[in-house]
């Protein structure tokens, strides 16, 4: 039911999750725009309570390609992306229900003025200490790092741009 989408003019990349139970493997469509966060399972049907709406931001505003990974250490994957939230560029991230994660959290982040990141997140365990890290550049040219979460040894579910050298897109 397309009735609950939104006009939008930025669709960069999505993600392809595992967020069914009940089906093995990748499962459902992940894409984010500047107005809310959609998704779509294999039959091509809205996922559960997907689309999820943006509070704040507005059509037309920049968004980043998005990256799969646990950040909560939970049991499935979050899609971590960026767009401009009531005036400010931020950095979301959504769980397979469509709930956001917490602003207890630090969500949504909040860059400074005149900073954002648009290029897409890469997450891994890069130390392979146990935590999972995101890194991302922003346009003021500096890398950052934010480490979160413990997770598996081996932990690297998209460790570069769309997951794998053929741009497959597929989180297996």
């Amino acid at each position: 039911d397309d009735e609950d989408m939104l006009p939008t003019t930025k669709l960069v990349s999505g993600v392809i999750a595992d967020w069914s139970s009940f089906i093995p493997g990748t499962d459902t469509y992940v894409l984010p725009s500047e107005r809310q966060c959609m998704a779509w399972n294999v039959g091509g049907d809205v996922y559960s309570v997907y689309p999820v709406s943006i509070s704040g931001a507005s059509q037309g505003n920049p968004v980043s390609p998005a990256a799969l990974g646990n950040l909560d250490s939970g049991a499935e994957a979050e899609v971590l992306f960026s767009t401009v939230v009531a005036g400010a560029n931020s950095v979301l991230a959504y769980r397979y229900n469509g709930l956001p994660l917490p602003s207890t959290e630090g969500w949504p982040f909040r860059f400074p003025d005149g900073v954002g990141a648009y290029g897409g997140f890469s997450v891994a365990d890069l130390d392979r200490d146990g935590n999972v890290e995101v890194v991302f550049g922003t346009n003021d040219g500096l890398l950052h790092c934010w480490e979160f979460g413990s997770c598996t040894i081996g932990y690297a579910p998209w460790p570069m741009y769309q997951h794998d050298c053929g741009r497959s897109g597929a989180l297996e």
